[in-house]
């Protein structure tokens, strides 16, 4: 029902209502119905009126590309029409998705998602009514890269000396990257 003073008379055929964005704010059936005070008047009947979740896009998520074996992570997916009830699907799973903006979700990446080199594809579902899903962002899980060792510090101890850590500098490490001495993972 419109409120005092949201109404506005054009005509006798045409009145216009100011519906506030928190009239709008989640997916519901709404009417609208014009009343006209006494003596005589009376309610007209109700029309329906749908507030949709709309279709949401998926224009890209950051980061793209990760290392398999690496640890979990957040992922952020840009686009738009993003509710607060949206779902980020990680190949068609459901993963726990926080609503930033209606232009960006995060959501939990597991690292058991991202052990193994591949594709994932990650779209975005708005709920009923409207609704529906977005087309599929491609991330990949890239293989490890070779690691190369620049330097190690310290590179000399003496017999009987105290344990120590050993820092190794290169590139090319990733989360599951291991120490090897003599062999054997440290």
């Amino acid at each position: 029902m419109a409120r005092i003073g949201q109404t506005t008379y054009v005509s006798s055929t045409q009145l216009t209502a100011a519906i506030t964005a928190g009239d709008l704010a989640a997916a519901a059936s709404a009417s609208a119905m014009v009343l006209n005070k006494t003596p005589g008047g009376g309610a007209s009947g109700a029309v329906s009126f749908a507030v949709t979740n709309p279709v949401p896009v998926l224009s890209d998520v950051s980061p793209s590309n990760i290392a398999a074996g690496a640890s979990a992570f957040t992922l952020t997916v840009n686009g738009s029409g993003f509710v607060a009830t949206s779902s980020v699907l990680w190949n068609g799973n459901a993963r726990t998705t926080t609503y930033v903006s209606a232009n960006q979700l995060t959501v939990a990446i597991n690292a058991a998602d991202v052990a193994i080199f591949g594709t994932a594809f990650v779209a975005v579902i708005n709920p009923t009514p409207g609704g529906g899903a977005s087309t599929n962002a491609v991330f990949t899980i890239t293989t490890n890269p070779a690691p190369a060792v620049s330097a190690i510090q310290p590179n000399v101890a003496a017999v009987n000396s105290s344990a120590f850590t050993l820092t190794v500098s290169g590139n090319g490490f990733v989360a599951a990257s291991t120490v090897q001495w003599h062999g054997s993972g440290v």
